[in-house]
C-alpha cells in the first residue's frame, strides 16, 4: 500500500488524476475486446482483480477525496498493463522491488520502456533520520539528462516547502551542470550541495534515510533511443534507498 498512498498524496498535491492499473493472470488468455466468452475460472480471476482495484480506489478516496480516480484491470503482465495504460509523460508509481522478485522484473521492464518519470516507493518503518531527513535529496552527475533531474528536484522541494540536498557525484568528468540558475529561479529553496567521491551508492543511501524524496537522473541507451537505463551507481540505490525514489528521464532526449 506504500506506493498507492504515496501516489494518492502526489496526485493531490499536483492536482492530477490517479489511474490504478492491476494486471491479473487467468488460466487461459482472455480476449481484451471480450470477443471470446470467459470460463467460470476466468470470471473468478476478473472478479478478484476488480475487487483489488475497487479496494484501492476506496482507499485513495479516503486519503485524498479530492483526487479523481480511475481503475483498469488487464490480463497479462504488470509491466505490459502499466506501459499500455500510462500516457507518455505520466508519472508511473511502482512498489519497491525485492532483489530477484517478479516485482523487480516489472520495475526493470517499466524503467526500460516508460517515456515519463517513474517513482519507486516503499517505506521502511522506523529508522534514524540521516543528514537529509525531511529534505529532498538530488544525486546527479555530468551525464546528459542531469539538468532535467536538477529541475525536478528543485520543483519538488518548492512544492513541499522543504530544503534540498544536492549531491554532485564525482563519477565522470562534469560538463558544467551548475546549480546557480536554479538557485536564482527557486530562491525559496534552501540548498546544501557538495561533491561526493568514493562509494557514491553508500553515500546516497545514507542521505536517503528519512528523506522526503530521492531524485535520480536516468540515461538513454545511445543506439536505442526509446530504451532507458539506470546510471551504474543508481542500480543498487533503487533497491536499498530508505525513501521514495523519483527516476527522471532527460526531457530533451
Amino acid at each position: 500500500m506504500d506506493a498507492l498512498d504515496w501516489a494518492a498524496a502526489q496526485a493531490m498535491v499536483c492536482g492530477a488524476e490517479l489511474r490504478i492499473v492491476h494486471a491479473f493472470h487467468a488460466p487461459s488468455a482472455l480476449d481484451p475486446f471480450a470477443l471470446v466468452a470467459a470460463t467460470g475460472i476466468e470470471f473468478a480471476a476478473i472478479g478478484t482483480a476488480a475487487s483489488v482495484v475497487d479496494d484501492a480506489a476506496a482507499r485513495v478516496r479516503y486519503i485524498a477525496p479530492e483526487v479523481a480516480v480511475t481503475t483498469r484491470i488487464m490480463p497479462g503482465s504488470s509491466a505490459s498493463a502499466i506501459l499500455q495504460e500510462a500516457p507518455p509523460s505520466a508519472l508511473v508509481v511502482l512498489g519497491r522491488p525485492v532483489h530477484g522478485s517478479s516485482r523487480g522484473r516489472t520495475v526493470a521492464k517499466v524503467l526500460g520502456r516508460s517515456r515519463g518519470p517513474v517513482a519507486v516507493v516503499s517505506f521502511v518503518g522506523e529508522i534514524e533520520p540521516g543528514p537529509s531527513g525531511g529534505r529532498v535529496v538530488l544525486a546527479y552527475d555530468g551525464e546528459r539528462g542531469s539538468e532535467t533531474a536538477v529541475d525536478v528536484a528543485f520543483r519538488e522541494a518548492r512544492r513541499r516547502g522543504i530544503d534540498l540536498t544536492a549531491l554532485l557525484l564525482d563519477t565522470a568528468p562534469r560538463q558544467g551542470v551548475r546549480l546557480d540558475r536554479w538557485r536564482q529561479r527557486f530562491p525559496e529553496v534552501a540548498v546544501r550541495d557538495e561533491v561526493v567521491t568514493g562509494p557514491v551508492g553508500q553515500r546516497i543511501v545514507a542521505e536517503s534515510h528519512g528523506a522526503a524524496l530521492l531524485v535520480l537522473p536516468e540515461a538513454q541507451r545511445p543506439h536505442r533511443p526509446f530504451r532507458r537505463r539506470l546510471r551504474p551507481w543508481a542500480r543498487a540505490v533503487v533497491e536499498t534507498a530508505a525513501s521514495p525514489i523519483l527516476l527522471v528521464p532527460d526531457r530533451h532526449s
